[in-house]
C-alpha cells in the first residue's frame, strides 16, 4: 500500500514546492491585496484520495426510464446535509481563511470524485456560521484540561449536526490534472462521490489572513474582511 501511494505523495512534495510559483502567488496575493497580510497554514500540505465505489441502484434509474426529470432527480445524491465547512467535525472554527485544491488528477465529468461547493453558501450561512463559532469558542475552557477541552468540542459538534441546514445540490467542479481551485473558508462543500474507475487525487493548502484570529469574529458579518482584494470586484 505504502508503494503504491509513494509515487502520488512525491507528486504532492513537488505541488508543495510549485505552490510558491508566481502565478499562484499573484492570484493569492490579488486576493488578499497585500503579499503580507496571508500566510501559509502550518503542517503543509493535505492529500486527498476519492477511491472508486459501487453506484447505488437510483444511479441507474435514467437509463431505465428514458432520462426523465424523476429520473435526474434520482440521480441527485449528493445535496442535503452532507456538505462542511473545514473545522465542524472536530468542534474548532475558522483556522484558516482561504482553500486552494490542486489537481493531481483529470476530474472531467459528474461523479468522479469531485470538489463540490456550494455558491453562495457563505451567504446563506451567515446566521449558522455565527452559532457555529459561538458554539466552538472556548476561551472560557481551561486549555490545560484535556478532558474539558474535548468535551466543550464533541458538544460543540453534537450542536452543529442537530442544526445544520439543509442545501441543494452543489456544484461538481470539474478539473483537468494541475488545475487549481480557489473558494473561501465559509463556503459549504464536500467530497462528491466516486462512480468512476479511477481514484480522484487532489492536494489542498489552506492560507489563512496574517491577522486571522484578531478579526475572525468580525468577518462573521463582514464576510470579505479578509480579502482585502477582492473588495475592488464585488
Amino acid at each position: 500500500m505504502i508503494t503504491a501511494i509513494a509515487p502520488y505523495l512525491i507528486a504532492a512534495i513537488i505541488v508543495i514546492i510549485t505552490i510558491n510559483h508566481h502565478y499562484i502567488i499573484i492570484i493569492i496575493t490579488t486576493i488578499y491585496k497585500d503579499r503580507g497580510s496571508f500566510q501559509p497554514r502550518v503542517g503543509g500540505a493535505q492529500v486527498a484520495f476519492r477511491f472508486s465505489q459501487a453506484r447505488p441502484p437510483s444511479f441507474f434509474f435514467s437509463r431505465l426510464h428514458g432520462g426523465s426529470s424523476r429520473s435526474e432527480e434520482k440521480k441527485k445524491l449528493i445535496g442535503g446535509r452532507s456538505w462542511h465547512i473545514d473545522g465542524m467535525d472536530r468542534g474548532t472554527y475558522g483556522a484558516f481563511s482561504l482553500l486552494i485544491g490542486v489537481a493531481l488528477s483529470d476530474q472531467l465529468s459528474d461523479y468522479c470524485g469531485n470538489l463540490c461547493l456550494h455558491p453562495g453558501s457563505h451567504h446563506l450561512l451567515k446566521a449558522y456560521m455565527k452559532s457555529y463559532a459561538k458554539a466552538c469558542d472556548d476561551t472560557q475552557v481551561d486549555k490545560g484540561d484535556v478532558s474539558a477541552l474535548q468535551a466543550h468540542r464533541l458538544n460543540a459538534v453534537s450542536l452543529l449536526r442537530a442544526n445544520k441546514p439543509t442545501l441543494d445540490e452543489p456544484v461538481q467542479v470539474k478539473l483537468h490534472r494541475g488545475d487549481v481551485v480557489f473558494a473561501m473558508h465559509k463556503v459549504a462543500h464536500l467530497g462528491g462521490p466516486n462512480y468512476s474507475s479511477d481514484i480522484r487525487k487532489m492536494v489542498y493548502f489552506r492560507v489563512s489572513h496574517r491577522n486571522l484570529h484578531t478579526i475572525r469574529d468580525d468577518a462573521l458579518d463582514n464576510l470579505w474582511l479578509e480579502y482585502e482584494g477582492m473588495k475592488e470586484v464585488l
